[in-house]
């Protein structure tokens, strides 16, 4: 399920994100809101990653809004600790270069 938060102050840190848990229906739609927020999502979503977060489908949001910000994100979460979630960032990179060569 989704669990996104911030704070009604200025400068408070949003809580972190995770589409882990609840029903697919769920997670699909969290999916879905994250991806259309694009940019804006980055990131929550970059800060949940940060916080240990070790679901790949946090990497798929990333992938699927495929902006420079989401790809400088997936770089950065190709070094993050859990082995799941790096191997889905390179994954993910590959997919994005592969997109962009056959766009060329």
């Amino acid at each position: 399920m989704l669990r996104q938060g911030r704070a009604g102050v200025e400068g408070e840190t949003a809580q972190p994100i995770a589409l882990a848990g609840g029903a697919e229906n769920e997670q699909t739609l969290a999916g879905i809101l994250l991806v259309g927020a694009g940019d804006r999502s980055v990131p929550l979503i970059t800060e949940a990653i940060s916080a240990g977060a070790t679901s790949a489908a946090l990497v798929d949001v990333l992938a699927s809004i495929g902006t420079e910000t989401a790809r400088t994100a997936l770089e950065r979460a190709t070094q993050a600790p859990p082995p799941e979630v790096a191997a889905a960032a390179e994954q993910a990179l590959r997919t994005l270069d592969e997109i962009g060569r056959q766009q060329e």
